[in-house]
């Protein structure tokens, strides 16, 4: 049922817009059994991006049938940024297939399926003309149709791996020709594994008969060849193994006996291979010697860069720069500059845990007086809040911490105003306080002397300074 439904999204690739996996799924989920029973004539894919105004743009997909029972799946997706709908028609044969018939054509697209996937190409193509034979048989033109798309398929497939057999072949040819006998080998192998793969059991044949004939073509002079090639063998290994370790006039030497050896032997390959090589370790000496020269340079520089951000205490940064010293140390293999950077970053390593404790240390404090503050400016106590805002100044500047000092000086500058505002409202207040009692004693006076307009005016002018005050 997968494989239907994947050669379905293979052979209609080019009408889908994204999102595919998801509709596949989606299928899967909802319309197994509209796939299973029917037939995929053709997908139509609609352009519904007006409807978007009106029912949204929708992550989720949703389907319905037509009147055919053809099945519509929407789905909304961006494309270049821009909103689109896109509702996908898949159209089914109308036409009415015995059940039976289409088992049997299920059965054979899946077993030439198989046979394609495992590269047994032959046996693929003969289920295939019987597969084509029955399409015709029970008229199913679709499957037909999908039919003839494998068949080109496995054609495409075949003159790939017969394009790779005639350049093996002729690979296979000039090593035989130039002596290059481990090539030629090489060559030989992969025509059989290929011819294996493609179920050729003539090339494999053929081809190990040939493998044979270079082995005994190799037995003539092996006592020779052995003897060059384990001395080869052994100068190679002391030459890789200096060229690693940069000892590269070493290499040099190993290198220049291995070409006296291939020469002897008249291995003109060899002669040519390890002449480039010697050609290579020469340039690369050069190179190292100017790398080194420029290593030095560049830890000078940083050396002076480690006492500078020391010295303005960016211990960080300074680190940085001793674990590039201590790289530079062991890539110039110099014992010396290597303890000399280990140390001093373990030192910087010491004062940066230091720093971060009195850090930790002075975030916590940092906690404590700024919950303090707020507590006191919220019950009013202002004298007392200024003298924990001044003790957070003074932690800052004694850490650096220009922001918290910024901060601090800020909220320090506001407590002042509070207490300065509150100074002037007490004083207002009792200025208030001393109007009133006059007024009032006042307004008593002239009650009890019944003299009423004049009280109540005394009364009327308390008010006013009130609700001047308020205001």
């Amino acid at each position: 049922m997968v494989q239907q439904i994947n050669r379905v999204f293979i052979k209609f690739k080019d009408v889908f817009a994204g999102r595919q996996e998801e509709l596949r799924n989606f299928i899967l989920k909802h319309f197994e059994k509209d796939f299973k029973e029917r037939i995929v004539e053709k997908i139509e894919r609609i352009d519904a991006t007006k409807k978007i105004k009106t029912s949204g743009f929708r992550n989720n997909l949703s389907s319905w049938r037509d009147s055919n029972r053809n099945i519509i799946i929407s789905t909304c997706l961006l494309i270049n940024d821009k909103q689109k709908r896109y509702d996908y028609k898949f159209i089914f044969l109308k036409e009415k297939f015995h059940s039976v018939d289409i088992e049997r054509m299920k059965k054979a697209l899946s077993e030439v399926d198989n046979l394609r996937e495992k590269l047994k190409l032959k046996v693929a193509v003969v289920k295939l003309d019987s597969a084509t034979k029955l399409a015709k048989q029970i008229n199913i033109p679709i499957y037909m149709e999908e039919l003839s798309e494998v068949k080109e398929e496995i054609t495409i497939i075949e003159e790939n791996y017969n394009k790779k057999l005639d350049h093996l072949v002729e690979s296979l040819s000039i090593h035989r020709e130039n002596n290059t006998i481990n090539e030629a080998l090489k060559d030989c192998d992969e025509i059989i594994e290929i011819s294996n793969t493609i179920n050729r059991t003539d090339l494999m044949e053929k081809y190990n008969q040939i493998t044979n004939r270079i082995m005994n073509e190799m037995i003539a002079d092996k006592e020779k060849r052995e003897m060059a090639y384990e001395k080869i063998l052994n100068l190679e290994t002391q030459m890789n193994k200096n060229r690693e370790r940069k000892n590269l006039t070493a290499a040099i030497t190993y290198c220049k006996e291995i070409i006296q050896i291939a020469k002897s032997n008249e291995k003109i390959d060899l002669i040519e291979k390890y002449n480039q090589i010697l050609d290579q370790l020469k340039n690369e000496k050069i190179i190292l010697e100017d790398k080194d020269k420029e290593l030095m340079t560049e830890l000078k520089e940083l050396d002076e860069q480690i006492e500078f951000t020391l010295a303005n205490d960016k211990l960080e940064v300074a680190l940085n720069y001793s674990e590039k010293c201590l790289q530079i140390s062991i890539t110039l293999e110099n014992d010396d500059l290597i303890q000399k950077y280990q140390f001093i970053s373990e030192r910087i390593q010491k004062r940066i845990i230091n720093v971060a404790e009195q850090h930790n240390k002075f975030l916590t404090e940092l906690e404590e007086l700024e919950l303090k503050i707020t507590t006191e400016r919220e019950n009013n106590n202002l004298d007392v809040a200024l003298g924990f805002c001044e003790k957070i100044i003074q932690l800052s500047r004694s850490l650096n911490r220009i922001d918290l000092m910024d901060k601090y000086s800020e909220i320090l500058t506001q407590i002042k105003n509070d207490i300065e505002n509150q100074k002037i409202t007490n004083e207002k207040f009792e200025e208030l306080k001393l109007i009133i009692e006059k007024l009032n004693k006042e307004g008593l006076d002239a009650l009890y002397g019944n003299k009423l307009v004049e009280s109540l005016r005394k009364y009327k002018k308390i008010k006013d300074h009130l609700i001047r005050y308020i205001e």
